[in-house]
């Protein structure tokens, strides 16, 4: 989508110009597929009776904002979500490239800027992974083992 005037919207390229690929979890494709085989003839996967795209006020007004109030949030926007999902990403060790490039940035950099908060709270969760792992290794060995390694 792009902005043309105000707050309205049409659909065009991406703020980069380039294409984006968006990968779908298998739960969201198996909840559309019937809405998938309705839809063949059309580019679209969600549209108006008309056939046509659907506007992003719409979407905001009849969908995300009752979804939004019905879940007792406040002050959650689409771009939020996409924050949380750029988060979480880089919480579970995803790849810094691999989120920049889910999120359509220009370089890894634009990532690391935003996203450091995250990057830094990964850090102490690999740490402790890390050390977990190692202690949990060491119970299965003996003292001698350790002490005088092969």
């Amino acid at each position: 989508w792009i902005q043309t005037d105000g707050y309205k919207r049409k659909l065009g390229p991406t703020k980069s110009g380039r294409s984006r690929t968006v990968p779908l979890d298998k739960d969201f494709i198996s909840a559309v597929q019937g809405q998938m085989v309705k839809k063949m003839q059309s580019d679209f996967l969600f549209t108006n009776s008309a056939g046509k795209p659907l506007e992003y006020a719409w979407i905001r007004k009849n969908v995300f904002n009752p979804a939004v109030a019905a879940a007792g949030l406040e002050g959650v926007s689409p771009h939020s979500l996409r924050h949380t999902y750029a988060s979480l990403l880089l919480d579970k060790g995803a790849p810094i490239p691999v989120v920049s490039r889910l999120l359509g940035h220009a370089s890894p950099a634009t990532t690391m800027s935003i996203y450091a908060h995250a990057i830094r709270h990964a850090d102490v969760q690999w740490v402790s992974d890390v050390t977990l792992e190692v202690t949990n290794e060491a119970k299965l060995l003996s003292p001698f083992q350790i002490l005088a390694p092969e």
